[in-house]
């Protein structure tokens, strides 16, 4: 198997991409409305589908792979089967685009965020409303569960990473220190670090326990800058305009993934590490062996 690929994946920007919990297939989504599955040992086309009425800005899966979330600009929450990609239910609650999806470590709840400054929790039992959190202080472009899916992490247009007791509903005190905005916020496989990347061009890791501040990592580039953990919990990397940052070791040793478009959308991980994958504004999904 060659150690890089490229797949002309979309008929325009391709927004998130994520891998199948087995690592097998690599799930890409398009500003052209589909949602695309590829295989990973032969590059091929498995299925795709026209998943909303327009752009799919955003993916995530259940912890056992069994669901495919999807968010779109149509305002929608979607649930697919991995088994056969047949829809389950459509959620419907937004009045903006649905920018950032992530589903809770316990397989239970999916969060969506939204250019309507709000969160919405729904019950991926049911998909019905259980808390919608906000208003932020903008659009909300990233969301992660947190503290074993107590709290709720959102961050977007505004300089703070704003917390939500997901108990209480109420909010807690923001981190603060990123200027501008905050446009990608990852959880380490373990939950323990919380990676923040922000438009000034850093990257902050934080203690989740604490929620300190214990490292601060320079980009060295402009973009949207998505965020993806190594299965390893030490490995990060970032997205800029024109390539990707990876951080490796302690103490972190950077090294430059060159990427020949000027917006790097989406990045992931394969569940075993052996694979990189990033998605950018040339309609083309990159895949690098590590």
């Amino acid at each position: 198997m060659p150690d890089s690929r490229v797949i002309l994946a979309h008929e325009s920007h391709v927004p998130a991409i994520l891998f199948s919990a087995d690592g097998s297939e690599l799930v890409s989504a398009g500003m052209d409305r589909m949602v695309r599955v590829w295989s990973i040992s032969s590059g091929d086309l498995v299925r795709e589908w026209p998943a909303h009425t327009k752009s799919v800005n955003a993916l995530a899966m259940t912890p056992d792979g069994t669901m495919l979330v999807t968010g779109s600009t149509d305002g929608t929450v979607a649930l697919w089967e991995t088994g056969s990609y047949e829809c389950v239910r459509r959620l419907s609650g937004h009045k903006k685009t649905v920018a950032a999806l992530a589903v809770s470590r316990d397989g239970t709840m999916v969060a969506s965020g939204s250019y309507d400054r709000s969160v919405v929790i729904w019950s991926l039992h049911d998909g019905t409303e259980e808390s919608r959190l906000g208003p932020h202080g903008g659009n909300v472009t990233s969301v992660a569960f947190a503290a074993r899916d107590t709290i709720l992490l959102a961050s977007g247009l505004g300089d703070d990473i704003i917390r939500w007791g997901l108990v209480s509903a109420e909010p807690l005190p923001p981190l603060t220190g990123h200027r501008v905005a905050v446009s990608s916020l990852a959880l380490s496989p373990n939950g323990a670090t919380l990676a923040s990347a922000g438009n000034e061009g850093t990257v902050r890791l934080w203690d989740t326990q604490t929620w300190a501040c214990v490292e601060e990592r320079d980009i060295g580039g402009s973009g949207t800058h998505p965020l993806a953990w190594h299965p390893d919990g030490e490995t990060l990397a970032v997205g800029a305009e024109r390539k990707v940052v990876i951080w490796r070791g302690r103490p972190a040793m950077p090294s430059v993934w060159d990427i020949p478009s000027k917006g790097v959308y989406g990045l992931a991980f394969s569940p075993d590490g052996a694979w990189l994958a990033a998605s950018s504004a040339d309609k083309r999904v990159r895949l690098s062996r590590q």
